[in-house]
C-alpha cells in the first residue's frame, strides 16, 4: 500500500491485474505486490480436477470411507489412477462407471462426519472506515504544513512515502488562516510580516478569543468554547513563538516513534507479540497498527534521521530526554538512529561544559558569603587550580574553550586562552612562561615550549636510556575577528615572540632556522567576514575559509615573514555556533613550494597533540579517512591495506588524561554501574586505561553499521600523559619493595600484569569488534633504572588468549635511534625503530583474521589457549600442590612428516619452524604440560585441522598426516585431542 502525496485515500491510481488460479483461487496484483485470494474449501463435494473417464468405482454408493481412501478410479492420458477422498463421511455418486468428464464436474457427494470442515466465504456485513471527502491542498503554508504532518504520522504508522517532500515543508511551517472573527488582526499581521520579520501574534490572538469568550452570554458560552477550541489549540501551541511549536510537532512525532519501536528494542518480536496479546485482550487490531508500523522501521528511520539533521541539530538541548531515549535503543536496526543521537547528545554536553567553564574560570562562584573572606593571592591560587583540572580533565575542553574565545569578559578571555595553551603543551611547556597582550586587532599569546620531550628527569647514569637533549621553541597564538586583520597581527605577534626570547637567541641556545616554532590562529565572532557564510556543517562552506586562509598564508610578504621567524607549523582554529566543534586546519612549511601548504593528516588536530598521537606511522598509507569520537578523545583512523588483498584497518589514538580530583568535571563522563564494579579493583593507571578502552570500544559499536568506518582489523593507541609512580600501577592495598638494581625487572612485571588484567575485561568485547592489538605508552619516574618511557603491546589472540610484550625506549647506538627494547624476553618489536610506519598485516595476521570471519579459531593459536587454561587452573587450584619452578608450563614441538613429500606409512618427526608454514591440512603438536593434577608433567597429542589451508580441503595426505598422529599416540600410549 502506497499513500500518494495528495490523497487522503488508502490506494489512489494504482495499476492492478487480476488471474484466476486453476485451484489455488484467485490472485490479484496491486503496484506489484500479490495478494492470493483462496476459493471456498468444501470436501463434502467431490469433484473432477482434469478432463478424465471414470472408469470404475472403488467402494460401494453410500458406503461410508474414511480420510485418504481411494473412493474411484479414472483413466487420464491413458493412465489409470485413484481418486482419494479428502474427509470421512458417506459416499453418494453422482456419476456413472464408464462417463467422460471435464475438470469441475461433480463426482460424487460426501455426507461429512464432521461439517465444520467446509469453508465457505461469508458477506462482509461491516463497515468500512470513514476516510473522509477528498482534500485539494493548497500552496498556502498552513494547508501544506498539515499535509505534512499528517504524512509523517502514516509513515510512523508503517506506510511508505516520500520523505524528502515531509521534511522540507515541516520545515517551513506557520499557520496564517484564521476565521473571520480574527480576520482584522490577520490582515495587520500579514501586512506587517511583509515589511519584517515577526512572530505569529500567539498571545494577541489569544486574548482576543477569551475576551470574546467572557463577554458572552452563559447560555452560548459552552457552545462558543466548542467552536473555537481548534483556534485556542493553534494559538496555544505558537504560545511560545514559532520554535515552541516546531519543538511541540517534532516531540510530538519522537514519541509516536518511541512508543512503537522501544518495544522492540532488545526484545525478540515474538515475545513482544505475545506480551501484546495479553495486554490488548479486547483490542486486537491496536497489535496490528504496532506490527504495521515496526515492518517499516526503516523508512521510519530514514524519517526521523532527517527530521535530526534539519530540525533538530542547531538546538538538540530541546530534545535531550527523547534522544537519551533515542541512543538507549539496542538492535542493529537502530543503530545508525542510536549514533546520530549519541552525536547531537554530545553537542549538548559541550554546550554544557563551555558553560560550566565559563563559571568557574569567572570567579562567579567566589563571591559567596566565605568567598568574600578569600584574599586575592588565594584566588588567584583557585583560579590556577581550576584550569589545572581542566587540563587534566578527559573531556572535549578544547572544544569548549575555543567556544569562549571571544567571551565579553577580557580576564576571562585571557584565562580561557591561556587553559587552552598548557592543555595543548601540557607535556611540552615550559611552566610559567605564558604571556598575554591586547593588540588593537585581538589577543596575541606567546609561550616558550620543549622539542623535544624525552629529558625526564631521569636521574640515572646509563646513557643508553632515552636522554635526548630538549631544545627550548617558542609558540604564538593570535585571536582575531576577521581574516583582514591577519597579516597586521601576525606581525606584531613575530616582534613580541622575538622580543621574549632576544637574550636566548644572543646566547644561541634557542636557532630559529630550525623552524620548531608554532604558531595558532584563532578565528573567532559570528559578525566577522568569514561568518558570513552560514555554516551548515557543508564541506565545500569549510573548504572556502580555509581556501581564503591558505591564499594570505601564501602570499609571499607574509610567508616569509613567518618563514624567516622559524615558524613551522600553522594550525588555524575556526569558532563554530553554539554547540558545535570547531574545525581545525594545520599547515606545514613546503622546502619544494615555499609556501605553508595544508597537511591534510593533521587536520581536525592541533599539531602538538599529534605529536604525542603518533600520527606520522600512518604516512605510508593513502586515503586515511579521519572520523572522531562523540567526546572527541578518540580519534579514529580509517585505511586499507591493499596487497595481496584488500584489508580495511583502523587506528585508534587518544590522549589519556587522568584527572587530578574525582569531582568536578568527571560527572560529564560515562560510567555505568558495572564497570564502577570492575574498577574497584583495579589500580590508578589501570582504571584509567581501562575507562578509555571502555569509551573506545563505544564508538566501534555505534559505528558498526557504516560500512566506510567499520573495520577488519583495529589497532588501540594511548599515551598517558601524566607521569606515572609505581604506586599508580598498583592497587593501593598492594605494596611493592623494590630492591637496588631490580627496578626495571620489577616494572616489566607490574605492567604485564596490568595489561593482563585489564585484557581479562575487555579482551573479548574487543575480539567481538575486530580489536587485535592495544598499546600504552607512559612514562615512569621516581624509579631509579626503570624511569623513562615504556610500551605496553597487547597482541588479542582470541579475545580470550593475548600476549604481552613489555619495551623500553632506547635509543640505538650505532643509528641513533628510539627503538623498542626488550628487558627480559626479547618482543618481535626489539630493536625497531619507535617512529617506523605501520607495516602491512604479515601471514599469520592475515590468517587468523580469516579464520574469524569463518567465525572459527586460526590452529597455530591453540597452543596459546592451551597454555592460557594451563594458567587459569595453577591459579584456582586450593590443593596445596606447588609447581616446580624449574619445570615449563607447557612446553610444545610441532610434528611433521618426515618426508618432504610424505604420504602414507611416513613417519612424523619433531620440527622447529615458524607458525604457518605447513604444507598438509593438518597440524599436530606433542605437548608436555603440568597440571595441579599431574604436577610433574604430562604428555598429550593435539591434533588440528587449518581452515586457511587450500580453503580446507581435505585430501589423501591429511588422512595419511591424521593416521600418522593417531599411530604415534596409540605407540606411546599417550592422549589425542582433536
Amino acid at each position: 500500500m502506497k499513500i500518494e502525496p495528495h490523497s487522503n485515500v488508502l490506494l489512489h491510481h494504482y495499476s492492478s491485474n487480476i488471474s484466476h488460479l486453476p485451484t489455488g483461487g484467485t490472485r490479484l496484483l496491486i503496484d506489484g505486490r500479490t495478494c492470493l485470494l483462496q476459493n471456498d474449501h468444501d470436501p463434502s463435494k467431490l469433484i473432477g480436477e482434469t478432463p478424465c473417464k471414470l472408469l470404475r468405482y472403488l467402494v460401494a454408493d453410500d458406503s461410508h470411507i474414511d480420510a485418504d481412501t481411494p473412493y474411484a478410479e479414472v483413466e487420464v492420458m491413458k493412465m489409470c489412477m485413484p481418486l482419494l477422498s479428502p474427509a470421512s463421511g458417506i459416499i453418494h455418486f453422482r456419476m456413472a462407471e464408464g462417463q467422460a468428464m471435464q475438470a469441475g464436474e461433480l463426482i460424487a457427494r460426501l455426507d461429512l462426519d464432521d461439517p465444520s470442515a467446509v469453508r465457505k466465504a461469508e458477506p462482509f456485513t461491516g463497515s468500512f472506515p470513514i476516510l473522509g471527502p477528498p482534500t485539494a491542498i493548497s500552496g498556502k503554508v498552513h494547508q501544506k504544513c498539515a499535509a505534512s504532518l499528517n504524512a509523517a504520522r502514516m509513515i510512523l504508522a508503517g506506510y511508505e512515502h516520500n520523505i524528502d517532500e515531509v521534511v522540507q515543508i515541516l520545515a517551513t511551517r506557520l499557520p496564517k488562516d484564521l476565521r473571520i472573527e480574527l480576520e482584522a488582526k490577520y490582515k495587520e499581521f500579514e501586512i506587517n510580516s511583509s515589511s519584517q520579520n515577526i512572530d505569529f501574534p500567539a498571545k494577541l490572538l489569544k486574548g482576543i478569543l477569551e475576551d470574546h469568550l467572557f463577554s458572552c452570554a452563559d447560555n452560548e458560552k459552552g457552545a462558543l468554547e466548542r467552536l473555537v477550541e481548534p483556534l485556542m489549540s493553534l494559538v496555544k501551541s505558537y504560545e511560545g513563538g514559532r520554535e515552541s511549536h516546531a519543538h511541540k510537532i517534532i516531540q510530538s512525532l519522537f514519541e509516536e516513534y518511541l512508543s512503537v519501536e522501544e518495544l522492540f528494542s532488545d526484545n525478540i518480536q515474538a515475545d513482544v507479540i505475545e506480551r501484546l496479546r495479553l495486554q490488548y485482550k479486547k483490542d486486537l487490531l491496536k497489535i496490528v497498527d504496532i506490527m504495521l508500523s515496526h515492518q517499516g522501521v526503516k523508512s521510519k528511520n530514514k524519517l526521523i534521521l532527517r527530521l535530526m539533521d534539519k530540525l533538530v541539530y542547531p538546538n538538540p538541548a530541546a530534545y535531550r530526554d527523547q534522544l537519551i531515549r533515542f541512543s538507549q535503543l539496542n538492535h542493529i536496526i537502530y543503530s545508525e538512529l542510536a549514533l546520530k543521537a549519541s552525536q547531537l547528545l554530545e553537542q549538548t554536553k559541550l554546550s554544557e561544559l563551555r558553560s560550566s567553564i565559563a563559571r568557574s574560570l569567572s570567579e562567579l562562584e567566589m563571591f559567596t558569603e566565605d568567598g568574600e573572606n578569600i584574599d586575592t593571592p588565594k584566588r588567584k591560587g583557585a583560579i590556577n587550580d581550576r584550569m589545572e583540572d581542566l587540563v587534566s580533565a578527559p573531556l572535549a575542553v578544547e572544544d569548549a574553550l575555543v567556544g569562549l574565545f571571544d567571551h565579553s569578559d577580557n580576564t576571562l578571555q585571557m584565562r580561557v586562552v591561556e587553559t587552552y595553551i598548557r592543555r595543548l603543551y601540557q607535556p611540552y611547556l615550559v611552566k610559567g612562561s605564558i604571556r598575554m597582550q591586547w593588540h588593537r586587532s585581538g589577543l596575541i599569546a606567546t609561550w616558550e615550549f620543549l622539542e623535544e620531550y624525552v629529558e625526564r628527569k631521569n636521574g640515572v647514569e646509563d646513557k643508553t636510556l632515552v636522554e635526548k637533549h630538549s631544545e627550548k621553541k617558542w609558540g604564538v597564538m593570535v585571536v582575531i575577528k576577521s581574516l583582514q586583520y591577519l597579516p597586521a597581527i601576525i606581525s606584531a605577534a613575530l616582534r613580541e615572540a622575538t622580543n621574549n626570547f632576544h637574550d636566548a637567541l644572543k646566547s644561541g641556545s634557542v636557532d630559529s632556522n630550525k623552524h620548531g616554532n608554532m604558531m595558532h590562529i584563532g578565528l573567532v565572532g559570528i559578525n566577522n567576514q568569514m561568518s558570513l557564510l552560514q555554516d551548515s556543517g557543508d564541506e565545500d562552506q569549510a573548504q572556502e575559509r580555509i581556501n581564503k586562509l591558505a591564499k594570505i598564508l601564501r602570499e609571499h610578504e607574509v610567508g616569509s615573514i613567518i618563514h624567516a621567524a622559524g615558524v613551522g607549523d600553522i594550525s588555524c582554529i575556526i569558532q563554530r555556533d553554539e554547540g558545535r566543534a570547531p574545525m581545525r586546519h594545520s599547515f606545514h612549511w613546503s622546502a619544494e613550494k615555499l609556501y605553508y601548504e595544508e597537511e591534510p593528516l593533521l587536520r581536525h588536530l592541533e599539531p602538538p597533540l599529534s605529536i604525542c598521537l603518533e600520527l606520522d606511522k600512518l604516512k605510508g598509507y593513502e586515503n586515511i579517512r579521519y572520523t572522531p569520537s562523540r567526546d572527541r578523545q578518540w580519534h579514529l583512523y580509517t585505511v586499507v591495506d591493499t596487497k595481496p588483498q584488500p584489508i580495511q584497518r583502523m587506528f585508534l589514538r587518544t590522549l589519556l588524561r587522568q584527572p587530578t580530583t574525582n569531582e568536578g568535571y568527571s560527572a560529564y563522563q560515562r560510567v555505568d554501574a558495572e564497570t564502577s564494579r570492575t574498577q574497584l579493583d583495579m589500580s590508578f593507571t589501570s582504571r584509567s586505561i581501562f575507562r578509555s578502552l571502555m569509551g573506545a570500544m563505544e564508538e566501534l559499536e555505534l559505528n558498526s553499521h557504516n560500512t566506510t568506518i567499520k573495520s577488519e582489523h583495529a589497532h588501540m593507541y594511548l599515551y598517558v600523559l601524566r607521569e606515572q609512580q609505581v604506586d599508580d600501577l598498583v592497587h593501593y592495598s598492594k605494596k611493592i619493595n623494590i630492591d637496588a638494581g631490580q627496578e626495571e625487572t620489577t616494572v616489566e612485571t607490574i605492567l604485564e600484569e596490568l595489561a593482563q588484567e585489564i585484557h581479562s575485561s575487555v579482551g573479548v568485547r574487543m575480539h567481538r569488534l575486530g580489536v587485535f592489538v592495544w598499546e600504552v605508552k607512559l612514562w615512569i619516574t621516581a624509579c631509579g633504572q626503570a624511569n623513562g618511557a615504556w610500551r605496553v603491546i597487547v597482541n588479542n589472540v582470541t579475545g580470550h588468549t593475548s600476549t604481552v610484550h613489555i619495551y623500553r625506549e632506547m635509543e640505538d647506538a650505532t643509528t641513533h635511534k628510539v627503538v623498542y627494547s626488550s628487558v627480559t624476553v626479547k618482543g618481535p618489536l626489539h630493536g625497531v625503530p619507535v617512529n617506523e610506519n605501520y607495516q602491512p598485516l604479515g601471514v599469520i595476521d592475515r590468517k587468523r583474521l580469516a579464520a574469524r570471519k569463518s567465525s572459527t579459531t586460526y590452529c597455530y593459536d591453540f597452543p596459546l589457549a592451551f597454555q592460557t587454561s594451563l594458567e587459569q587452573s595453577w591459579s584456582i587450584q586450593q590443593t596445596g600442590v606447588q609447581r616446580a619452578k624449574d619445570k615449563d608450563l607447557l612446553k610444545v614441538t610441532e610434528l611433521k612428516f618426515s618426508e618432504k613429500e610424505g604420504s602414507w606409512g611416513t613417519s612424523l618427526v619433531p620440527a622447529e619452524c615458524p607458525p604457518g608454514l605447513n604444507d598438509v591440512g593438518m597440524v599436530a603438536w606433542l605437548m608436555e604440560m603440568c597440571t595441579p593434577e599431574f604436577p610433574s608433567g604430562r604428555t598429550i597429542l593435539v591434533v588440528s585441522n587449518d581452515v586457511k589451508f587450500k580453503a580446507c580441503s581435505f585430501g589423501p595426505r591429511e588422512d595419511a598426516f591424521f593416521r600418522a598422529v593417531t599411530d604415534l599416540a596409540c605407540a606411546k600410549k599417550i592422549p589425542l585431542h582433536r
